[in-house]
């Protein structure tokens, strides 16, 4: 076999062990299960303050990965959605898609809101590379 045979046939074998998510721009995102009844105004909004208290109970959903390089933003997502993933940014809705937040990480969530923590669990997944699941999970398409 000749030397550039050879390169060629590593270089191969390595990108076989390279996850894939590392050259695709994914984006994931996850949906209210439909709009409420009466939608929270604007002063409900939540504060990237309020995403960044929670984000090391979120990270540990998934122990063994580092998401250090993971940023957040906020912006008015279309219908229900309630967050969004593109590669390592996670742009959430500041009023989950009129539901409101409950930022909470020790009490339950009422019925009424949703909830943040589970919300930046699940788009961690996607950061790491994780697809929808179906059925009651944390990667479920919607919550």
């Amino acid at each position: 076999m000749s030397a550039a045979k050879v390169v060629v046939a590593a270089l191969v074998a390595t990108l076989l062990l390279v996850p894939t998510s590392l050259f695709a721009t994914a984006t994931e995102h996850l949906d209210a299960a439909s709009v409420p009844d009466v939608p929270v105004d604007a002063s409900a909004a939540i504060t990237l303050d309020a995403v960044s208290a929670l984000m090391p109970v979120a990270a540990s959903a998934w122990p063994a990965h580092d998401f250090a390089t993971v940023t957040f933003a906020l912006a008015d997502l279309d219908g229900v959605a309630l967050a969004r993933t593109t590669d390592a940014t996670i742009t959430i809705d500041p009023t989950a898609a009129g539901w409101g937040w409950h930022t909470d990480a020790v009490t339950p969530p009422p019925a009424a809101v949703m909830d943040l923590l589970t919300v930046l669990a699940h788009e961690l997944g996607h950061v790491i590379g994780h697809a929808h699941a179906e059925g009651d999970t944390l990667m479920a398409a919607t919550l």
